[in-house]
This record gives structure tokens, sequence and C-alpha cells, in this order.
């Protein structure tokens, strides 16, 4: 700064001035939240042992409703203390004294814990936000975690009143910690009790007791008495938990946090769940059923097709752990699937594809897989819980549309996924293996119908006949996705198996 011209050659630190730009720039923008001196307040910052921490510097400043809290460490080491109460300043008085006194950190940032039980403000540093109970504040002041040379700026200071919405869980959840949005963690702590309940639907299969059961030399002999009431009793497990489900999501829909979810404010739910809570039933009886009939034991004879669906008796699909997945995914879809009816009056699978992605419930699918030692990857469990999402939201794929029309999935990030899509020099490809298990995973609606009416000559036939197709036409378009999706013949209308 004191030669006309450079005198040597520098090169700027693109950190250092990235940094710059991410921590103090933003903070020019706001110069009187720190440049007055009528509210500046500086802390002590008490250890844990009793002694002051003086390596840490803390001040708080104010402009009108904007308040702005400033920690610095300026060590290389860890600091642990508390921010109560501020150092003495000299108080201002109308009749000309400048007594000295000391602030409270709740009350030099103006927060009253009976106007508000929590506030909430956010990290210029981090880009986290932390919430925080006014009371505390006040009584405890605020503790204080800083690594070497670590700063935070904290800002936007909000009250947050009671509002219906359970702040004092999400506080404890948080135990002081930031995190990304609030608002987004408040959505996703709400939301957590409905997908537990969807995860739990795949409790009712009894996968655990059936595997670690005696083996079947030493039980009687199965009957057709005893298999109608083993029937009878997983049916009552699954609509109990079932049951459990619609209402969380029933609660939710009628909470506080609905509207930012997306759903009518008010929580709009018409829908009849007895009626669906019926349907899902038969569903899952018809799902049970699904391995006996002759076309599914010829199915099961298809590595795609296996793979896909449950096919195997669930006796062996406990026993036998790689076949318990299709069990898991199928239920926890027959579950999804009866939020239609039950919120909308007369809703399908459409309504459901609505409430699914609204109530982030691919957590729930998530976690149906997640703890029953399956030995499914991460990604092959959002896989299942795109394969979930999918069949709610394309659920009139076969009859629905023009015979040469490209299929309604084709801007769908879900299925592309689940069929392999990928570019390689300059074409878009799809992958057969996988291509071939989305297929037969779609003719599930199908299997189910002709398991549910015992019609296992034609209609069996027909579903295999168009999922034959199906593979013909991935073969046909040698797994190009262009060709797939534009090009390819269609199905003849015989060939579509009809799902309820």
């Amino acid at each position: 700064m004191e030669f006309r011209r450079a005198q040597r050659v520098e090169m700027p630190d693109e950190g250092l001035v990235a940094e710059h730009w991410r921590r103090i720039t933003p903070l020019l923008h706001r110069r009187g939240l720190f440049s007055g001196a009528r509210d500046f307040r500086l802390y002590d910052c008490w250890t844990d042992g009793g002694g002051v921490n003086e390596d840490v510097f803390a001040y708080s400043n104010r402009d009108g409703d904007e308040r702005a809290l400033v920690l610095f460490h300026n060590r290389w080491a860890d600091a642990r203390g508390w921010i109560r109460t501020s150092v003495s300043f000299a108080e201002k008085r109308s009749d000309g004294t400048r007594p000295l006194r000391q602030a409270t950190l709740a009350e030099s940032l103006g927060l009253d814990a009976r106007r508000a039980p929590h506030v909430r403000c956010r990290d210029v540093v981090s880009g986290f936000e932390f919430l925080f109970r006014t009371r505390e504040l006040a009584d405890r002041g605020l503790r204080v975690e800083l690594p070497g040379y670590g700063s935070r700026v904290l800002i936007g200071w909000r009250e947050v009143p009671e509002d219906g919405r359970p702040w004092g869980e999400l506080c404890n959840a948080l135990q002081g910690g930031g995190t990304a949005s609030l608002d987004e963690r408040m959505l996703e702590h709400e939301l957590a009790p409905v997908q537990h309940a969807l995860a739990a639907v795949a409790d009712a299969l009894g996968l655990d007791a059936a595997r670690d059961a005696p083996p079947a030399g030493a039980l009687p002999a199965r009957s057709a008495t005893n298999e109608a009431a083993i029937a009878r009793g997983l049916r009552a497990a699954f609509e109990q938990r079932v049951r459990a489900f619609l209402e969380r999501a029933r609660a939710f829909a009628h909470g506080a946090s609905s509207a930012s979810a997306g759903l009518p404010a008010g929580g709009a739910w018409t829908g009849d769940e007895a009626l669906a809570l019926a349907a899902a039933g038969d569903a899952f009886e018809a799902l049970l059923r699904l391995p006996a009939l002759p076309a599914a034991r010829r199915w099961a004879k298809d590595a795609e097709a296996a793979a896909a669906l449950p096919l195997e008796p669930l006796e062996v699909a406990a026993a036998e752990r790689r076949h318990a997945t299709t069990w898991c995914i199928a239920v926890t879809w027959l579950a999804a699937r009866a939020l239609g009816p039950a919120a909308v009056r007369g809703g399908g699978d459409a309504d459901a594809a609505r409430l699914f992605d609204a109530m982030r419930l691919r957590r729930g699918v998530f976690e149906a897989l997640a703890f029953r030692g399956l030995g499914w990857s991460e990604e092959d469990r959002w896989r299942a819980a795109a394969l979930v999402r999918a069949a709610l939201a394309h659920a009139g794929w076969r009859a629905a549309g023009p015979a040469d029309a490209p299929p309604p999935w084709r801007d769908d990030h879900d299925v592309r996924w689940l069929i392999g899509a990928h570019e390689a020099d300059g074409v878009a490809w799809f992958r057969r293996e996988e291509h071939a298990r989305f297929v037969w995973w779609r003719a599930l609606p199908a299997l189910l119908d002709v398991a549910a009416k015992d019609s296992t000559a034609v209609a069996g036939a027909e579903a295999a006949e168009w999922a034959g197709h199906e593979l013909r036409r991935a073969q046909s378009a040698h797994w190009r996705l262009d060709e797939l999706l534009g090009n390819a013949p269609a199905a003849p209308e015989s060939a579509a198996p009809r799902a309820s």
C-alpha cells in the first residue's frame, strides 16, 4: 500500500478469499448491527472449572429488532464454557448519572420467556440454525464450544411462540447442536412416527419368529384348517399395523406442519379408513396365496421374477433371508396404497402417491428393510423405496393411454434409476436384469387380482403373456432407452394384465 506498483509477484490465496466472501462479506451489509455502541455487550466465558477463559471473545449488539452474538476463540485449542452475564458497562440514565451494571445474555438480546418459550437463530459461519429455550438462556446462559481459532456469528434471532408444533421435543433432540434448516428438521421430526409406523407393517410377517421356529419335521403336519388359521392371524396382525399407520398419517395431516408438507391446510381427511383397511387386508390375503398359484411357481424359476416378487412361501422366505425382502417390500406397498382411499373419498393410488411424497415415506420403506438383517445395502433399500413410490405413481400403466404412446414414466427419475438408465458413448441405455425385475414388479397388482379371484388359468396366462411381451420389447430395443420409450411396438390389448 506504500508503493505505486507492486514490488513482488504475489498470487492471491484463493481459499482465504473464498472464506472472506463467505464469512465477512455478508456481515458488511449489516454494518448497523455491529457498529453501534449503545447496546454493545461484552461477556466473559466461564469454564466448567469456574475460571474465565481469556482467549474467548464474546460480544452481542443490537440494531432495532436485529440482534447478533459473536464468539471467537483466539487460540489453537478447544474451548468450552458458558456465557451468561456481561461485564460491567455504564448505563446512561435520564438524570445524567452513569452507574455500572451488568446484564444477562437474554436481557441483552431482548428475549423474554413469557413471550416465547423458544428462540431460534442462524450461524453465519456454519450456515446452521440453532434452537434454544429462552428460559435456559436467561437462567444458565449459552453453552460455548469452539475449536482452535473457531468462530460463530449468530444472527437472525427470532422468538418462537407456541404454535402447536413440538418445539420442545425438537430442542431435546438437537441438544444444542445446529441443523441446516429448523423448519425442515421439525417436519422430519413430526413425520418420524408416520415413517416408523409404515416400517412396522413388515413386522406383521413374523419373519424372525418363523425363522426361529423348530424344523418342519418337529411340528404337526400342516392342514388346510391350520393354514387358514395362520392366514387369519397374519391378516389380523397386518391390519393392526396398517390401522396404526393410517392413524399416524391422519394425526399428521391434522397437525400444524401439514401445510409445510404440501397438504391442505386444516388437515382434510375425507376418506373411509375402514374401507381402505378392508381392501388392504384382502390384498394381503391374496399376497399370501400368490406363491401357491401354478403360474407363480413357474415364474419362480425366472431369476428376475424371483428377485422382484414374493413367489416363495412365507416360511421359506423366513428361512432363506434373501427371499424375505420381496415380502417386506410388497406388504409395505400395500400399506402405503391404503393411504389413497383412507385420506380421500373415492381416492386411489394417485392420491396415495401424493401423500407418500408429502409424508416422506421413502424413509419408512428404507427402515422396513434396514433393521431386519436382510443383507441389503443402503442403495438397495432406497431402490426398494423407489419401487413402492413408482408403483403408486404409475398404477395405470397397463391399461391407460393409446397403444403406441410412450410410457408415462419416461420422465420419472425413479423409474430410470430402477431400470439402470445410463449413458455411454453418447447413447442412453438401460440394463436388462434391472428392467426385467421392474417389469415383474409392475405385474404384481394384476397377480394379486388373479390370486384374489382364484382364476389362475386365464388371468395368470394373460399376466405372463404381458410380462413376456414387455421383455421382448426391451430386447427388440437392443437395450437403448430412446427406442424403449418411443419406438418399440406396444403390447396387444389382450396381453395387458388388468389390476384392481
